[in-house]
């Protein structure tokens, strides 16, 4: 009997660490692992240390993804492999130890720890702070703002359209789309003109 219980609670711990049955905490409904966050709610996906209250009892997710698309704020914690989506105006914090992808747009904040071999996409009057892995990549579009930096280097910013960005931290390969590359204040940013803005 004991071990038939010792092999139900390991089975439960697997599939919880997997991330195939998040527990998302707020205004949540989860198909799986694919979490949506009701227009206006405030939702987390994975705990972090003093985190306000989001939680899913101190596991972070793998695998999962959290949708916040309407004046919302999210928290993800993720351990890999993890998505998120942000859009009109929602406030989001994520943070991924790794190959997580995530999106901001419409006007939304985001403010992002993403770990190796990530990817984020700025997009819509979006502000963007972002802490990169290696071989991490932002792309930074519309009239959007990205302040990245590459932790433990390389990584890559793509800066495309009237957006405005800046890279700091070993590695880091800016590209932009109007203007060129000039250093300000210390880091690596796109410059329309002659002058740092």
């Amino acid at each position: 009997m004991r071990n038939l219980l010792f092999t139900i609670a390991l089975a439960a711990a697997s599939c919880s660490d997997s991330g195939l049955a998040p527990n998302c905490s707020g205004p949540c409904t989860c198909t799986g692992a694919n979490c949506n966050c009701a227009a206006g709610g405030t939702c987390g996906l994975g705990s972090t240390a003093g985190d306000g209250g989001f939680g899913d009892g101190g596991l972070a997710v793998s695998g999962a993804q959290l949708h916040c698309d309407h004046q919302n704020n999210c928290n993800l914690n993720c351990t890999t492999g993890c998505t998120s989506t942000c859009d009109a105006q929602t406030n989001c914090s994520t943070t991924c130890v790794s190959n997580c992808t995530t999106s901001c747009a419409g006007g939304s904040t985001c403010n992002q720890s993403l770990g190796d071999n990530s990817t984020a996409t700025c997009d819509g009057g979006a502000t963007c702070n972002v802490t990169l892995g290696k071989n991490g990549m932002v792309s930074c579009n519309g009239t959007s703002t990205c302040n990245v930096k590459c932790e433990t280097g390389p990584c890559n910013v793509a800066c495309a359209g009237d957006a405005k960005c800046s890279c700091t931290g070993a590695g880091c390969m800016l590209t932009c789309g109007r203007g060129m590359v000039m250093t300000c204040n210390g880091a690596l940013t796109c410059v329309v003109g002659n002058a740092c803005p």
